[in-house]
């Protein structure tokens, strides 16, 4: 299967929204600190985080969020570390994508 880019949000309390991580940020580890990055051919993929609150979204060209096939993605629910098992679903048409994000907390 084809990697799906996966994107990491953290809630800004200044600002009160979520908003992208960046590259290199304290937020992740040395071990990975690329946002966006993608999964692995067998659609695994996990960051190592600090403390706080986050959203992951999955996306892939050619497929939509299955409950809405104008959403070119899906996103998580509201998230805190340490969390496993996030299993994120993108309709491909005959072959889904199944993103699974084992995450892990610093």
């Amino acid at each position: 299967m084809e990697a799906a880019t996966l994107t990491l949000f953290h809630f800004d309390e200044a600002n009160g929204t979520f908003s992208v991580v960046a590259n290199g940020s304290d937020l992740l580890s040395p071990v990975n600190p690329l946002n966006p990055d993608t999964s692995d051919p067998d659609g695994s993929f996990g960051w190592d985080l600090a403390d706080g609150f986050y959203i992951v979204r999955a996306e892939k060209a050619g497929c939509a969020s299955p409950f809405d096939s104008e959403q070119a993605f899906v996103e998580s629910e509201i998230l805190a570390p340490p969390f496993t098992d996030l299993d994120l679903i993108l309709d491909c048409g005959v072959n889904n994508a199944h993103i699974y994000l084992p995450f892990v907390r610093r």
